[in-house]
């Protein structure tokens, strides 16, 4: 393997040259190598997980991707040698092993050690990424109960792939009061991690950054200040907390003889958010119950357990962005999805304050400043861009409200309506429902984005 890996760099004074290594090749490679240490998980192998481990965490091959991933992002300038130095010697640079390189190298090298030592704490970064992938979709894999189901997607895909109907409660959780009390290194301990894979986890939680990223991604969750990219390995550990947890959940479920599940339990994880629907509220509070014991028995209080009760889906529910409300009706059952509660209170406040700062200013800088703050806002929830057209949509639903108290006529309602529905080149892509709450106006194509949202805006701005 060595061998290949010293024919892949070719000896170059100013750069690396990957003249025979092909990154097709080397994903590939990695990707099987992730798959066999599933396998071995999924048959319970204790001994072949810990053998492919560490031939996943030792391999050049791996290491070499890895580093060819990072090296794009970098400035560091080394000549194709001391990249091989480097890859080669990857699980074994100490400081001793810098100094000796630092008087091989010589020129420069003060600021090249610095930037060694970032380089190779982001690599071993990305190959323990690439480890708790693994355990993740384990973990994942071992949650699929015949009674309980766990998912890690999109609510609204979750919701539609189960036959919804059938189910008439949910509690919604949040464990970041848990997070910050728990035990990670417990947690790690009890896991079959490899002992370099332990050691560089615990240096990383050990260093208290753990505790501050989950703050940052707390406070920063909805306006996404951080990349993703920054924070992956604090939200994989807390994905085989969550997954952990209802893992041993439903172990627990499937020892109580006495519990009859006509349907099974869904469980939706979301970061630090547990959505669980079930048909019978008894199966929540159980479900719960547990929850509760597991934490405590781990040395975490879970403060707001006394106040979790089973909600109905017909009156609706708060789960991260989403409003979800089930409406059963005798041969069809309709699902709603709003906004939350939350996400229309922090968009309705953000507006105010803009319009507040405008007053004694012209329209058209006002029409600037919401144009701003809807740009901003759609591209930090660039995964759900269609959401922004449901708030925006709720704000006009209250205006129209403010507007209709004191003019009630169907007339001028229809004529506000379609004095700026008209404004549209193409106005049969936009369909109108109304109901008890607000209209939504569904957007077909986004080449219309801007010219939707800025009739908003000035609809605001009136």
């Amino acid at each position: 393997m060595r061998k290949l890996m010293s024919r892949g760099l070719s000896r170059n004074n100013d750069e690396l040259v990957w003249q025979h290594i092909k990154i097709n090749y080397l994903n590939k490679y990695v990707e099987d190598l992730k798959s066999r240490i599933y396998k071995a998980f999924v048959q319970k192998l204790t001994i072949e997980v810990h053998i492919w481990q560490v031939h996943f965490i030792d391999s050049p091959l791996v290491l070499c991707l890895a580093l060819k991933q990072k090296i794009e992002f970098t400035n560091v300038n080394l000549s194709s040698f001391e990249w091989g130095y480097v890859i080669l010697f990857f699980n074994v640079v100490w400081d001793s092993d810098f100094i000796f390189f630092g008087h091989y190298r010589k020129n420069n090298f003060s600021i090249l050690k610095k930037d060694l030592e970032y380089l190779i704490d982001e690599v071993r970064y990305k190959v323990i990424n690439w480890i708790l992938d693994i355990y993740i979709e384990y973990l994942s894999y071992l949650n699929n109960y015949p009674f309980v189901r766990c998912y890690r997607k999109n609510i609204l895909s979750t919701i539609g792939y189960e036959d919804y109907s059938y189910y008439r409660y949910a509690i919604n959780i949040d464990f970041i009061s848990c997070i910050h009390y728990m035990d990670v290194l417990n947690l790690i301990n009890r896991l079959s991690f490899i002992d370099n894979v332990k050691e560089y986890l615990y240096s990383v939680l050990g260093k208290g950054i753990f505790a501050e990223l989950i703050v940052l991604l707390r406070l920063s969750e909805d306006l996404s200040v951080l990349q993703k990219s920054n924070v992956s390995l604090v939200k994989k550990i807390i994905d085989v907390f969550i997954l952990t947890l209802c893992y041993e959940i439903s172990t627990m479920l499937s020892l109580k003889e006495s519990v009859y599940f006509s349907k099974s339990i869904i469980v939706i994880t979301d970061m630090f958010n547990v959505l669980v629907m079930s048909q019978e509220p008894n199966h929540l509070s159980l479900w719960k119950k547990y929850a509760v014991y597991l934490l405590i028995s781990n040395g975490v209080r879970f403060k707001d357990a006394g106040n979790l009760l089973p909600i109905s889906l017909s009156k609706g529910i708060d789960f991260k962005k989403n409003l979800i409300v089930i409406n059963y009706q005798p041969y069809l059952t309709i699902l709603i999805n709003r906004p939350s509660l939350y996400y229309q209170f922090t968009l309705l406040k953000i507006t105010s304050v803009v319009i507040n700062q405008s007053r004694s200013k012209p329209f058209f800088l006002l029409l600037i400043r919401l144009n701003k703050l809807l740009l901003v806002w759609s591209q930090a929830c660039s995964r759900y861009h269609k959401r922004i057209f449901f708030l925006l949509d709720y704000l006009m639903f209250l205006k129209i409200k403010c507007f209709l108290k004191y003019k009630k006529s169907n007339f001028v309602q229809k004529k506000i309506i379609y004095k700026h529905l008209s404004k549209f080149s193409y106005p049969s892509k936009f369909f109108i429902r109304t109901n008890k709450r607000c209209f939504a106006t569904y957007v077909d194509s986004r080449l219309y984005y801007r010219q939707y949202c800025m009739l908003k805006l000035s609809w605001l701005s009136e």
